[in-house]
């Protein structure tokens, strides 16, 4: 029917929960908003506050509500669809294990990522983003040189027309049914317009059905199932792993059959650079980059600038990065000499048959220095009065907080040696006293209060380098102290100290007077726990026996890339030569 005189027209929009397209009478001055509030049935209360318009052939969410129709450009021939902007999107994590995550397809894919990692526990998310999974045809050839699908014909009444794919600024990566199943999403490609850009099929309206998650046998025992925020969470009545964010932070030793045969091995430079077009771009919204609802995506780490890592705290986060770095080990993504894929599997066998065995309640000391989160609760503005009071009256000496006057010293028996060339003298005991950065030798304790030292070193500017030898015992301190004058050539002189307190004392006391400051400075305690934690950390670790059943251990695959299988396997000439897959640990 033809309005004359009006300014009115027919705008058709699909509403996607409904499987219904509704066609309303509207103007062009007409505000997104209004146009929503129109499409809601009041006889059927239902919350559609997540619902948005969705413009298929622009490829664009119509978000801003306070825009015209005029000014959006959408004309009487627009189709528009009315759908929620959350999702269900099947999510591979780096570990290659699969969540449906409730996702939200109308922001930028940063922004997505950011609410998923919040979910997941994961902090610092800008480390992370999502990628299209990849085939092994997709490392052959460019995708520009990729073959394109045909166009999707749909009946129309008047005649058939073709469905034009939706414009992606990115190299389109396409979706095959290998990774979603039939239900997902067709990821047909059409020739583009111009040299260089992609386009991808959006959901025809006209073909619209409901799918369904696929389901991945999940090799631990339990089950996962589906939570009111959206995503997989893991049945913990069902297993003993725990919660859903512990058994995120514990993987697997190997995925099912089916996950690692999807995994890629690309053979040559190229083939590695071609594993980076998948990238979805951060400042485009999923849907924007022609994923739809249950589609797969990759969560992976894409900038490795890695800041405070806390395994208090990012027990998920350490993990999934963990495991992602083994399988680019694994497919030889990442390029490793013979040693260190040997190192790196000993790590991992040594990880896999130990952790098990360490008695209950024992700490696992991972090397990751956590004094800076230790004190996370103390209130912001007693810790900054504590450190001005500590750098005004230096740190408590023998108990005396009061007089502030009082330079701190330091004093005790070490060995003194001075080299020289042509003679085999050896250390020689003193009395050291550290005062107003001079370190003074006096015969004994006695003389030090009544006779001038015999030797007297100024230590400021002077250079510091340790010379310890934890299985020998050695704790020797060399000191470069530059001539008195300040001209000549520096001399070299050696203390050598008994033991670890006394080495970390005296060590912190040079290296601080080196850089001008006295023992009244606030680091001076700071510096001395620093030394003392690093001899610890060098001082080797005896571990407990275990007995480890060379029928339990997995093969070599799980460890090893295949590469460096084939050169580890053993050849045996009888008839003819033969290889054998060898067993890890063998």
């Amino acid at each position: 029917m033809i309005h004359v005189g009006e300014n009115s027209w027919n705008l058709r929009i699909f509403i996607t929960d409904l499987a219904l397209e509704k066609t309303m009478r509207v103007r062009g001055d007409q505000h997104i908003g209004g146009i929503m509030l129109q499409l809601v049935d009041p006889e059927n209360p239902k919350d559609w506050s997540d619902h948005a318009l969705w413009w298929p052939a622009r490829n664009v969410w119509l978000t801003r509500t306070k825009l015209t129709l005029d000014q959006c450009g959408v004309q009487a021939d627009s189709l528009l669809h009315f759908t929620p902007m959350h999702k269900i999107l099947r999510v591979q994590l780096p570990d290659l294990r699969y969540l449906d995550c409730r996702v939200d397809y109308s922001v930028k894919t940063f922004s997505a990522v950011v609410n998923l990692c919040k979910q997941l526990d994961i902090r610092y998310p800008e480390e992370l983003s999502l990628c299209k999974p990849l085939e092994a045809e997709h490392l052959k050839r460019n995708f520009a040189q990729v073959p394109h699908q045909k166009r999707v014909p749909i009946a129309e009444p008047d005649g058939t027309t073709y469905l034009q794919p939706a414009a992606d600024t990115n190299s389109f990566v396409p979706i095959s049914t290998s990774f979603h199943g039939e239900g997902g999403s067709t990821g047909s490609l059409d020739k583009p317009s111009a040299p260089g850009s992609f386009f991808c099929a959006p959901l025809s309206p006209h073909n619209h059905r409901a799918r369904s998650p696929v389901r991945s046998a999940s090799p631990f025992p339990g089950t996962w199932k589906q939570s009111q925020l959206g995503y997989a969470t893991y049945d913990s009545s069902s297993s003993s792993l725990g919660d859903f964010q512990e058994n995120l932070a514990s993987s697997p030793p190997t995925p099912c059959a089916d996950v690692r045969a999807l995994q890629l091995r690309p053979k040559s430079l190229v083939e590695k650079a071609r594993l980076n077009v998948g990238w979805l771009d951060s400042s485009l919204s999923i849907m924007e980059q022609g994923i739809r609802e249950y589609d797969t995506l990759c969560l992976r780490f894409k900038y490795f600038t890695f800041f405070d890592l806390n395994p208090k705290c990012d027990q998920v986060r350490i993990n999934q990065l963990y495991e992602q770095a083994k399988w680019s080990v694994l497919n030889e993504e990442l390029d490793c000499t013979e040693e260190e894929s040997l190192m790196f599997a000993a790590l991992q066998f040594q990880v896999n048959h130990h952790v098990d065995h360490t008695p209950q309640g024992a700490a696992v000391d991972s090397g990751i220095e956590t004094s800076s989160q230790e004190n996370d609760n103390e209130d912001e503005i007693d810790s900054a009065l504590k450190e001005l009071q500590i750098t005004l009256e230096g740190p408590d000496y023998g108990g005396d907080s009061r007089n502030i006057t009082r330079i701190p010293e330091l004093s005790d028996y070490l060995r003194y040696l001075k080299p020289q060339r042509f003679t085999l003298r050896g250390y020689k005991r003193y009395y050291f006293t550290y005062r107003d950065l001079h370190l003074h030798l006096f015969k004994n304790a006695e003389e030090s209060r009544r006779v001038a030292p015999v030797i007297s070193i100024n230590l400021r500017g002077c250079e510091v380098t340790p010379d310890v030898n934890l299985s020998q015992g050695k704790y020797a301190i060399r000191l470069e102290v530059s001539p008195d004058g300040g001209h000549g050539t520096n001399s070299e002189v050696w203390v050598r100290c008994e033991n670890e307190q006394q080495y970390a004392k005296w060590m912190a006391a040079c290296r601080l007077a080196a850089k001008g400051r006295s023992l009244a400075d606030s680091s001076y305690e700071s510096e001395v726990d620093s030394i003392l934690s690093l001899l610890q950390m060098q001082r080797p670790a005896h571990g407990v026996h275990v007995n480890i059943d060379p029928r339990a251990v997995r093969e070599a695959v799980d460890y090893l890339s295949p590469k460096i299988v084939r050169t580890l396997v053993p050849t045996r000439q009888s008839s003819g030569s033969s290889k054998h897959m060898p067993t890890f640990g063998s």
